[in-house]
């Protein structure tokens, strides 16, 4: 367990009585287990089963055995998405000092290493390279709370090159896989442990009912949305708003849910802790393209008061071939921050900026639509050539056309394309609309058109 072990738990495991150590493991994969109240704990699955390979072959080779750092992060995360290898050029000076960065600049971390200079048993001086590296590197994963990837180096004999950045990025990613903080390590007047896993938590509670029931529950009025965007790896990115009326709950309050497949396997849990009295709270997670049962809430703990709702949801396969579109995404405001994205309460942040969805998609004449969204899959005529798209918005009233931008080129990255706009609406008249987006590959000469509904009022409050 020492893989995923919090700096706080670990401390603790240093204290307590000796005979308290079983108790403490059921507790610690009490704290981490996503379904509280089924038989399985997937958390413990998964750590497990790369126990196993870890034994099989990690700890087997020239990398330090089982006790080494490359395995380490194994356990924490996994398997690296890629796998690189970086050995410093054979005609540098010895003993002179070698900047990787030049070299893998891709990676993001600017780390100086060094040749060492050693002697063997006989007193001859040799040179042994220090910053021959094994690179692994993580694709972005919001469940890890890594939104931005993670890139980890090696030194032979699985030896990790440490930063300030990675230790906090490992740290974090720990205390991300707590999914039920209220279980905690309670002693007694002696020391010894309490053993309270044995009882639901609220959340627990909570969600077991909803799983048995399957009806929701409308004590605090919520209101959610899901939207779906494409990462790497195979998977969907989805952020999930939760919208509640003002001040319906008090200090303290907590945002939960859970995500089955049709196997009715768990594939994501979450439970999030907020403070004072906000009004709406972002949410992020990735799952893999498919249909889905979402669990999804918040309890107020001053007045155990619940909202709770249960969706089903398709997420799309935006990963397939041909031109593809991310939800079209209508918000409210668009802010520029520096906190990173894709972490709980920023979910609906791209980059640097934030958009503030707009669930209710009600405008009065005085706002103006704001719109975002990602084009997928766009055509390349050969290598190295440039791709291009372009886009164009109609405003619908009832069926007839009100207005229509040009045809506007789009800011492409990569295979992917950016779409935003801002469209005043004073002088709309107030009504039942619809936006169509109509997005044209200019190499491949593909067309894809999607449309949003919303509606303008010509009330200011």
């Amino acid at each position: 367990m020492a893989a995923i072990v919090v700096e706080e738990e670990a401390k603790l495991f240093a204290e307590i009585d000796e005979r308290d150590r079983a108790l403490f493991k059921k507790l610690f994969w009490a704290r981490r287990d996503p379904t509280p109240g089924t038989a399985r704990n997937e958390c413990r699955e998964n750590y497990e089963a790369r126990v196993v390979i870890v034994n099989e072959r990690l700890g087997r080779d020239d990398r330090g055995g089982a006790s080494s750092d490359m395995v380490k992060i194994f356990l924490l995360f996994g398997a690296p998405s890629e796998q690189k290898q970086w050995t410093a050029p054979a005609n540098l000076n010895r003993g002179d000092p070698v900047d990787v960065t030049s070299e893998q600049e891709d990676l993001g971390q600017g780390i100086r290493e060094y040749w060492a200079r050693e002697n063997d048993r006989q007193g001859n001086e040799f040179f042994r390279s220090a910053n021959a590296q094994i690179i692994w590197n993580y694709w972005r994963n919001a469940w890890l709370a890594i939104p931005d990837g993670l890139s980890v180096r090696f030194r032979p004999g699985g030896e990790m090159v440490e930063s300030e950045e990675l230790a906090g990025q490992i740290e974090r990613t720990k205390s991300r896989l707590i999914a039920n903080p209220s279980i905690g390590y309670a002693r007694d007047s002696s020391a010894r442990l309490i053993d309270i896993a044995t009882d639901l938590s609220p959340v627990e509670t909570i969600l077991r009912n909803l799983q048995e029931t399957e009806q929701n529950i409308d004590d605090i009025p919520l209101e959610i949305q899901l939207a779906f965007f494409k990462t790497s790896g195979g998977a969907i990115y989805v952020p999930i708003l939760f919208e509640f009326g003002e001040e319906v709950f008090g200090e303290e309050a907590t945002v939960f849910g859970v995500a089955r497949n049709t196997s009715g396997s768990t594939v994501s849990a979450f439970e999030e802790q907020m403070t004072g009295a906000q009004t709406y709270y972002e949410v992020p997670i990735e799952i893999s393209p498919g249909e889905y049962k979402f669990y999804l809430g918040i309890l107020d703990h001053e007045t155990s008061r619940v909202g709770a709702q249960i969706i089903t949801v398709e997420a799309p396969n935006l990963h397939s071939d041909g031109l593809l579109l991310s939800t079209v995404l209508l918000y409210s405001r668009a802010e520029q921050t520096d906190t990173p994205a894709g972490t709980p309460g920023h979910a609906f942040q791209f980059g640097q900026t934030h958009f503030t969805p707009k669930l209710d998609r009600l405008y009065r004449k005085s706002d103006s639509l704001g719109f975002f969204y990602y084009v997928y899959g766009l055509a390349s005529d050969g290598e190295g050539s440039e791709r291009r798209a372009t886009a164009m918005y109609t405003l619908f009233k009832e069926g007839v056309k009100q207005a229509q931008t040009h045809d506007a080129p789009l800011g492409v990255f990569g295979d992917h394309a950016v779409g935003s706009q801002e469209i005043r609406l004073g002088d709309f008249e107030p009504g039942a609309y619809s936006l169509q987006v109509r997005v044209t590959d200019r190499v491949s000469g593909e067309v894809l058109t999607h449309d949003v509904e919303f509606s303008i009022t010509d009330e200011e409050n």
